[in-house]
């Protein structure tokens, strides 16, 4: 579903995927930084927001033996979404995960209601053990890692737009890399010797270095409040 198809109160965000071509649609700043945390863990395979729980008659039949009112737009029963259903991978093994987002202070009877409607769904989606179901608030999403990999993530096919190929890009992140043991780890002098050698602007260096951190060629701290020009930050090769 489209951010248009469901209602919403907070501020909806459309953005262009870096891994797979499309446009992902969210209804709130706290839906987009979840996103960015999923897109940078390797783990996740797939992110699918806006997902509906189909069929509509599943979902009231549900609604009626648990004794809740289904959820209905214009007098209409509409269908419900879940927020984010994640596919995730680990040790061979494939696996759906299923988070509704929503802001602590928005929690209420009603809320708790349909909570418990489509936890109920998904229970009974997925019969075996391969079941996940939880809830997400701010509390459980680290903004400032968010609004990094945000910083970043533009850069994330660096080597495509540049068109470098694999075996140029290699020697690229050689060379960066020893240009930051040279210059003990001074980013913004490795940036200009970079930049200088290989006759790119500053500017698409400086997006090589981002490109690096966002691919975790190079380890940075994303806790922590990345400064403009990376001056002073800890790195990790």
């Amino acid at each position: 579903m489209k951010t248009h198809e469901v209602p919403s109160n907070g501020r909806k965000h459309r953005v262009l995927g870096v891994k797979h071509k499309r446009t992902y649609h969210f209804l709130s700043d706290l839906e987009y930084y979840f996103y960015l945390l999923q897109l940078y863990d390797e783990r996740v395979v797939e992110i699918r927001e806006q997902f509906p729980l189909l069929s509509l008659q599943t979902t009231r039949l549900i609604a009626k033996e648990l004794n809740i009112r289904h959820p209905s737009m214009y007098g209409e029963d509409r269908v419900m979404t879940t927020d984010f259903l994640l596919t995730v991978k680990k040790d061979r093994i494939y696996k759906d995960i299923v988070r509704t987002i929503k802001p602590s202070n928005k929690i209420n009877n009603r809320t708790l209601e349909k909570f418990k409607l489509e936890e109920e769904f998904f229970k009974r989606k997925y019969e075996d053990d391969n079941f996940d179901w939880g809830v997400i608030t701010e509390n459980e999403i680290n903004k400032t890692k968010a609004l990094n990999i945000s910083n970043l993530i533009d850069c994330y096919n660096w080597n495509i737009c540049n068109e470098v190929k694999d075996d140029r890009l290699k020697s690229r992140i050689y060379f960066f890399k020893n240009t930051l043991l040279k210059y003990k780890y001074d980013v913004e002098a490795a940036i200009i010797n970079f930049s200088e050698y290989y006759k790119y602007s500053k500017n698409d260096s400086k997006n090589f270095f981002k490109f690096l951190v966002i691919r975790k060629e190079i380890e940075v701290n994303l806790e922590e409040k990345l400064i403009k020009d990376f001056r002073y930050i800890k790195i990790n090769i």
